[in-house]
């Protein structure tokens, strides 16, 4: 487990993408806050906002979510791949094999969008979302790299399928 310190990288690496992706997610127009069709006081309440904006089953999701993308994803793209910091090798060999695993793990996107889920292929193969894979997967590099850990990476990866989830449109 990643000691504060490494939960702080966590949380920072976090926000710092989860701000880029917002901006380049709205501005490219594959996220969008989803509505309510009337806006009234009972529109606006906690309850009817959580219905509204929650999907349906998202709580089984967000579950799903953690394993499968996150955990999984994280641990063949970055724990397997990429040397663990206590090994002894030279710097340039331990980061050939974190870029080799960024360049597999974005090549993974545009592939699974096409033999996968091809309704996801309009926003996966534009640049901008490749951006930010490629950003995501830096960021995990640098968690796993920075904490010995790769639950940092492992968290981080989620909340950005969670987000992926409450306001994609693909």
């Amino acid at each position: 487990m990643p000691s504060l310190g490494g939960w702080l990288d966590t949380a920072t690496l976090t926000l710092l993408f989860g701000c880029i992706a917002l901006v380049v997610g709205f501005g490219a127009g594959w996220l969008e806050l989803p509505m309510p069709d009337e806006i009234s006081r009972e529109a606006l309440s906690p309850r009817a906002i959580a219905a509204g904006f929650l999907p349906e089953n998202w709580l089984r999701g967000a579950a799903i979510a953690f394993f499968v993308p996150a955990l999984a994803t994280e641990l063949l793209f970055r724990a397997l791949p990429i040397p663990r910091r206590e090994e002894r090798l030279p710097l340039w060999r331990k980061w050939s094999w974190a870029a080799l695993s960024l360049v597999a793990f974005v090549a993974c996107y545009p592939l699974g969008a096409h033999y996968l889920w091809p309704q996801t292929q309009t926003v996966v193969m534009q640049p901008s979302f490749l951006v930010l894979v490629a950003l995501l997967g830096w960021a995990c590099t640098v968690l796993y790299r920075r904490t010995g850990s790769v639950w940092g990476a492992v968290t981080l990866h989620w909340l950005a399928v969670l987000g992926w989830q409450l306001l994609g449109n693909a």
